[in-house]
Order: structure tokens, then sequence, then C-alpha cells
């Protein structure tokens, strides 16, 4: 038997998600337990989130993305790629 501390909060999700599956809380508990066993590792990584810089390029981006000022190549419209895509895609059948 092990006793460990956790947030009620996590808890309570943890509790709903194993329910939805079908698992008990303690087969979710045990199988963590085993792969950190057998894997000798634990992951923690933190979420990613862009830079300032990235986050300025990606609102300019989507301001301008319905813009035809900004299309470069031979395409005017979203579905004239769909197309040309579609059309690649059959000829490699």
């Amino acid at each position: 038997m092990v006793h460990v501390k956790v947030r009620t909060k996590t808890k309570r999700d943890a509790q709903k998600v194993a329910k939805r599956l079908g698992v008990s809380l303690s087969l979710v508990a045990e199988r963590a337990f085993r792969d950190f066993a057998l894997d000798k590792q634990l992951m923690i990584e933190e979420p990613l989130k862009p830079t300032p810089y990235l986050e300025k390029i990606l609102r300019e981006a989507k301001k301008n993305r319905d813009n035809p000022k900004f299309w470069s190549g031979p395409f005017t419209s979203a579905d004239e790629i769909e197309r040309h895509l579609r059309g690649l895609m059959k000829g490699k059948k």
C-alpha cells in the first residue's frame, strides 16, 4: 500500500478521466509507478510558448492571410491550392 499526497482537484480530475475510461484510479497510479520504474525517467516539460517576436509574426500573418497582396506563386486562393494539391495526389496513385 502506498499513500500519496495529491491536490484534491488533481485527484477529482483524474478520477473523472479514469471513470470515463472504465478503470480505477488505483490502476492508473499503479501503471504510472510501473512505467516510472521501467523507464527510470520522469518526463517533465514546460508547455511551449512562442517568443514575443514569434507572437508578433503570427499576429501579422493572421491579419494578412486573406489579403491577396501577400500571396506568392501562381495561386490566387486557398481553393486553387487545394485543387492543385489534390491533383498531385491523384497522379501519385
